[in-house]
């Protein structure tokens, strides 16, 4: 089931991260254990169901390492990888 990752905010002290699509079992874990895999701290989380729609947030520790418009491709990549 293809999600949609949109960075929505880009702060000195966090990142926030949407993840947009279609309802079904196992969304919400699936954008977490993304995250967790590529090492993205997870700081909190809102999660946001309508009919069938979902839109759950992240807010990840900010890296040093990579900017967060680079872990948005990386998370896209891993979410629907029949795209890349």
């Amino acid at each position: 089931i293809p999600l949609k990752v949109s960075l929505i905010s880009e702060a000195e002290g966090e990142w926030v991260f949407s993840f947009r699509g279609a309802d079904a079992k196992g969304v919400l874990l699936r954008a977490a254990q993304i995250l967790y895999d590529i090492g993205l701290q997870i700081r909190w989380a809102k999660v946001h169901t309508w009919g069938q729609q979902v839109d759950d947030i992240f807010a990840v520790s900010p890296t040093k390492d990579r900017a967060a418009s680079d872990w948005t491709q990386e998370i896209d990549k891993r979410l629907n990888p029949k795209n890349h």
